[in-house]
């Protein structure tokens, strides 16, 4: 938290999201392509879309999204949440749940963001250092 502004600063959050990366959690790319009518999908369902849009950027399940130029494709960032939860996310998204768009999840491992991360080499591979004892560790306790 800032206690000048009594919130937490852009650099705190980003450092708090990159050090939840490695607990069963990974950063998504999801891509949003129109697999139905535009224009009716539009017509039908951008009110709920926005609104559906806004609720998931206030409570932190989506971190940026926008349109490609030509508004073919809507691009999505989502975070710090398992692969099955990006589905249930977008399962109620409305172009999708319409049957108006179709959408592809890449898993994005983030290591820079807004100028915080591993900028040097060894920065880097202590950080992958840290990914290779964390996966081991939940390999030998996975059983239990």
């Amino acid at each position: 938290m800032d206690p000048r502004v009594g919130r937490r600063t852009a650099a705190g959050h980003c450092i708090q999201l990159l050090r939840l990366k490695g607990r069963g959690t990974m950063w998504y790319l999801t891509l949003h392509r129109w697999s139905g009518d535009r224009e009716s999908a539009i017509e039908e369902a951008l009110s709920d879309h926005l609104a559906w849009m806004h609720h998931r950027q206030l409570t932190g399940q989506i971190l940026m999204a926008g349109p490609s130029p030509d508004r073919g494709l809507g691009i999505i960032v989502v975070g710090h949440m398992p692969r099955q939860a990006v589905d249930d996310l977008f399962r109620s998204e409305p172009f999708v749940a319409g049957g108006f768009r179709e959408y592809e999840v890449i898993p994005w491992e983030v290591h820079h963001l807004l100028g915080i991360g591993g900028f040097t080499v060894p920065a880097v591979t202590a950080m992958l250092a840290d990914e290779r004892a964390h996966q081991s560790g939940a390999t030998d306790t996975g059983g239990n």
